[in-house]
Order: structure tokens, then sequence, then C-alpha cells
């Protein structure tokens, strides 16, 4: 989160609240990463940021091209209960791995008004992409020109770009992204992109609510 304050940009968050307060993730390798309490959520959403709702559990098992229409409600009823009990307003939701099928979408309809994957074909949005279907680019040490590339067609062609990473900021590469499909993301590669799209003209940061206002 530091390398967006110290650049003055607000970023969105997206939560899976049955990682809040749960002391320590575990990879797939078994080793365990420290996880955000409520009190550090409360903290960011103090600051500014916008929440996005990433399902309860982001769990594969739930999340995968063959899903049940009932367990992803199940699942998205619990992420309700939660943020509803704890005061925080959703109305976006961001596809766990990027899956994305009609019973899917048909349960997210339910519960949020808009919705975000990588689709790895288009990047870029405006006012005719569909409402449950916001492109995204996902960021990573690997994929730094081809997300440049994207900043400045978005930049060219008037349209709006959302870049996400995933728990970012490790020292060397986070162990989330390095044996996943987002890949390895440390802060100096933020830092990269943050200084190429101000280096532009033309540009301006939103949190992912307010360019859907």
């Amino acid at each position: 989160f530091d390398v967006f304050k110290s650049n003055g940009i607000v970023p969105s968050l997206s939560i899976v609240p049955k990682f809040i307060n749960n002391g320590k993730g575990e990879n797939s390798d078994g080793s365990l990463y420290p996880v955000m309490s409520i009190d550090n959520l409360y903290s960011l959403i103090n600051y500014g940021c916008d929440i996005i709702n990433h399902s309860y559990s982001c769990d594969d098992a739930v999340y995968n091209s063959s899903s049940s229409y009932g367990n992803v409600v199940s699942d998205l009823q619990k992420a309700e209960q939660w943020f509803v009990s704890h005061g925080i307003f959703t109305n976006c939701f961001s596809y766990p791995f990027d899956i994305y099928n009609t019973n899917i979408r048909n349960a997210v309809s339910r519960f949020e008004e808009y919705a975000v994957r990588n689709n790895n074909l288009n990047f870029l949005n405006d006012y005719t992409t569909d409402n449950l279907l916001i492109n995204k680019i996902n960021l990573s040490d690997s994929n730094i020109t081809a997300v440049k590339a994207q900043i400045d067609s978005a930049i060219a062609n008037k349209k709006w770009l959302i870049i996400t990473t995933h728990s970012c900021g490790a020292a060397s590469a986070d162990d989330l992204g390095s044996a996943g499909i987002y890949g390895k993301l440390s802060s100096s590669t933020i830092t990269t992109i943050i200084n190429y799209i101000k280096s532009k003209s033309g540009y301006r940061f939103y949190t992912v609510s307010d360019a859907l206002k």
C-alpha cells in the first residue's frame, strides 16, 4: 500500500472476507503468509480506498469452469453478510482466478452491479462495456511492456484501464503470485508503471467506484 500512498494514489482493494483476521494464509506449497486484520482494512477505507468484493472464500472448488450456480450463490451470500455486518459497501465484484461462465455471472448479478476480469483479449473500457464483464489487465514483473502499451492505447483512445496487482510489495516476488496465474510482482514494478503514467498527458487516476460513476 505504501507505494500507492507515497505517489498520492488511492487504490481499490479486492477483499476476500474469509482471510480477514485469519492470522495466516496458506500458499499452495504449504508456506504461510500474513493476512489483513479488520483494523487494517478500516484504516485503508478511512484513507479513501474503495472495496471490491472478491468472493467470500476465493476457493477454486467454488470458482472454476464447471461452477455450480448454487455453490457460487452460497459463497456470495456469506460475503454479503460479512460486508454488511462490518458496515462495508460494495457494488463491484472481481472474479476469482478470472474464471467466468454463465452460472458465475448469474450468481454475481444477484449481489453486485459491476464485475471485473482479465480475459487476455481486450483490456480497455468505455460506456459500451458490459457492466459484468469490465476489463482489467494484471500487472506482473514480466509484462511491464504490455501494460505500458495498454496505457498508451487507453490515453490515445480516451478509454479507461484497470491495472490490477496481487499481493504486491514483497521484497522479492510475492508467494501467491510467483506460483499462480498472476506472475511475480515487486513494488519496484508498480513504481515503474506509476512513473510511466505520470510521464504522460491526458490521464487521471480513479478508484474503480469513481470510474464507474
